[in-house]
């Protein structure tokens, strides 16, 4: 655990962290805003005792470079075939109370962390789905090449539509003890006649407005949606339980325990919450947790940090 007062570094080190995990920041800044005030570059290395990971070095400099020992990662999605990560901030809760392209997010995270296979595929369905967006944007929009995309978001989008659904299975197998459940949407109909009947409306708009990147997806507290119906408090425990089973299928499924970065979550829980997901916590090895308040009672690492 590592303990501060606000403002104090706790997240920047969790940032460091993801980075070197993930290639990227994990707070969704862009590499440019990740370096400190007055500085031009950054440097950050991780070192874990696994005899089997070489240290990671993430640097920018106007360009980043990711080396895992000695050899440069052409591409930070690589990464994802050596360390596995959860990230739970109190933002997280937004995949629960946001919009459904948070949750069909949060699977597709999932699954690619599991298999590389079906990272790739993620990966190459949001390349597809933007292609066909500029293509539709265009006044002299190619017709042919219109329907070669049409054709492959068909294709992938079965595919993904279907990895989607395994890993909601096994999250509902973890998580339905605690009343918590995942529902997909995806009953749509993905055809080259339900393209051809979006075609008018969707060269006005520019937008693909077929596929899995338009399913519904909603979470499910005790029966009731819970976006729709669950307070604040609520929503944040469904989430972090949610984020917990993930980072328990990832580990089952992969073979790779990952690394559970938990930024503040016990300030905006509970008691007993607390205590629960404290719990859940000590059930994996490599968690990282950052606390704000009163460091609660328990076996674990504590650095202090801001406190001189």
């Amino acid at each position: 655990m590592i303990s501060g007062p606000n403002a104090s570094g706790k997240t920047s080190i969790l940032e460091s962290i993801g980075y070197c995990i993930r290639g990227k920041s994990i707070l969704g800044s862009k590499d440019s805003d990740a370096v400190t005030f007055g500085r031009d570059r950054f440097n950050i290395r991780l070192e874990t005792e696994s005899p089997t990971r070489k240290p990671v070095n993430v640097s920018w400099h106007g360009r980043k470079t990711i080396c895992l020992g000695d050899q440069p990662i052409r591409r930070a999605r690589d990464l994802l075939n050596i360390f596995k990560m959860v990230f739970i901030c109190p933002g997280t809760v937004s995949i629960a109370l946001g919009s459904p392209s948070g949750r069909r997010d949060f699977l597709d995270e999932t699954a690619s962390q599991i298999n590389p296979e079906w990272a790739n595929l993620v990966t190459e369905y949001r390349v597809t789905v933007k292609d066909r967006n500029s293509l539709l944007a265009r006044d002299d929009c190619d017709p042919d090449l219109l329907d070669v995309l049409t054709n492959q978001i068909i294709e992938q989008g079965v595919e993904l539509r279907r990895i989607r659904r395994l890993v909601a299975e096994d999250i509902r197998k973890l998580s339905m003890d605690f009343d918590v459940d995942i529902h997909i949407d995806d009953t749509s109909d993905l055809s080259t006649e339900a393209f051809a009947r979006k075609k008018a409306v969707e060269m006005i708009s520019g937008r693909t407005l077929v596929g899995p990147h338009r399913d519904d997806c909603h979470f499910s507290l005790s029966g009731k949606r819970v976006e729709r119906f669950a307070s604040t408090g609520e929503a944040r425990r469904v989430i972090v339980l949610l984020k917990l089973a993930q980072a328990r299928i990832i580990q089952r499924r992969s073979g790779i325990e990952p690394f559970v970065l938990a930024d503040d979550i016990l300030a905006e829980l509970d008691s007993a919450n607390s205590t629960f997901v404290l719990n859940e916590l000590s059930k994996f090895s490599q968690v990282i947790l950052t606390n704000a308040g009163v460091n609660p009672a328990g076996d674990y690492h504590l650095i202090e940090v801001g406190n001189a």
